[in-house]
């Protein structure tokens, strides 16, 4: 699937937290969309506050990437709802925001950096998924990272990036150029695939994955008596260490 803009992510994400808000009867309702002069277009749903403004062609543009249907009534009205793919991009990459957030509080918090995680993983994550579509034995390629996002070719950021990836075990180097930073192709390591593609977490990911989650509750609880308990536990599992980490996530998904 083709990349889609933050503003038309934002809109999705949207029409799937609403579409996944059940009414009063404890059903899930599809959302409508309204024309109106002027050529504005807005959304309507029990679970939105008012009728927020849309732009019309992102709604069209995410139901060619089958992420939304259109069920039209008139003229850019009608209604509207999530596909199990829109619910699953939504939800996959919400993950790797919060492994992201999680990674910057153990890490060095070495902000706005070329060699920080948030500079690194959307290369690492486009390694990962150009390698889902690869052929066997097929090679991820630096012009095929910058193709996929819209860099132009020979993008240095790209380089250090699989510079930098290749140093912490995430890339492997399968050829590479005198003269060129970081190598010219690489595969994914087991590491990058634990953390981007659900393979079965140990060490330091699944350290990553127990930090992320509870500060997603964190985040989530307005009840201070709770937060206090979640953020004692956030302590606790940052002190724990990776193998105890990777042992209760181990007995967790084996239902132990």
């Amino acid at each position: 699937m083709s990349r889609i803009t933050d503003e038309q992510f934002e809109l999705l994400a949207r029409i799937v937290d609403a579409y996944w808000t059940l009414n009063a009867l404890g059903q899930k309702l599809d959302l409508v969309y309204i024309s109106a002069s002027g050529g504005l277009t807005f959304l309507d749903h029990h679970a939105m506050e008012g009728r927020p403004q849309i732009d019309y062609p992102d709604l069209e543009e995410l139901e060619s990437h089958g992420l939304v249907v259109l069920k039209p009534s008139r003229e850019r009205s009608g209604s509207l709802y999530p596909t199990a793919q829109g619910k699953h991009v939504v939800e996959e990459q919400r993950r790797i925001e919060q492994i992201a957030r999680a990674d910057n509080a153990i890490g060095d918090g070495s902000g706005g950096s070329k060699i920080a995680w948030d500079a690194t993983l959307p290369v690492l994550q486009a390694v990962v998924e150009l390698y889902a579509q690869a052929a066997a034995g097929e090679h991820i390629s630096q012009m095929q990272v910058n193709q996929r996002l819209g860099r132009e070719d020979g993008d240095s950021d790209t380089s250090r990036a699989f510079e930098v990836l290749e140093q912490g075990g995430y890339v492997q180097e399968t050829a590479s150029i005198d003269g060129l930073p970081g190598a010219l192709t690489v595969v994914p390591t087991e590491k990058a695939l634990q953390l981007l593609a659900g393979w079965p977490a140990d060490g330091e990911v699944a350290l990553a994955r127990l930090v992320a989650a509870l500060q997603t509750q964190i985040d989530a609880t307005s009840d201070e008596e709770e937060k206090g308990k979640l953020k004692r536990a956030l302590d606790a599992v940052q002190g724990i260490g990776e193998n105890v980490a990777a042992e209760v996530l181990t007995k967790v998904m084996m239902g132990g």
